[in-house]
C-alpha cells in the first residue's frame, strides 16, 4: 500500500512475497508427494525452513534493514 513512498518498504515486501510464493509451490509439490508417501518428510523441513528466515526477516526489519532470504525464485519484481 505504501511500496511507491518508501523503496525500503518495497524492496522487503517483494522479497518476502517471493519467498512466499517459492514456498507455497513446495508445499503444493510435496502435498502431490505425500502420494508417494515421499512429501510426508519434505512437510516438516519445508516448515522449518520457512519459518526460520522468516523469524530472521522480522528481526532485521525491526532494525530497519533490508532483509535478503536466502532462497528467492524473483518471481515478483
Amino acid at each position: 500500500m505504501l511500496g511507491d513512498r518508501s523503496p525500503w518498504l518495497r524492496a522487503n515486501a517483494l522479497e518476502a512475497l517471493n519467498f512466499s510464493l517459492l514456498y507455497t509451490l513446495v508445499v503444493a509439490v510435496s502435498g502431490v508427494l505425500t502420494v508417494l508417501l515421499v512429501g510426508f518428510a519434505v512437510l516438516p523441513v519445508a516448515f522449518v525452513a520457512a519459518v526460520v528466515p522468516a523469524v530472521l526477516a522480522a528481526l532485521a526489519v525491526r532494525r530497519h534493514e533490508l532483509y535478503r532470504y536466502p532462497v528467492s525464485c524473483g518471481l515478483v519484481r
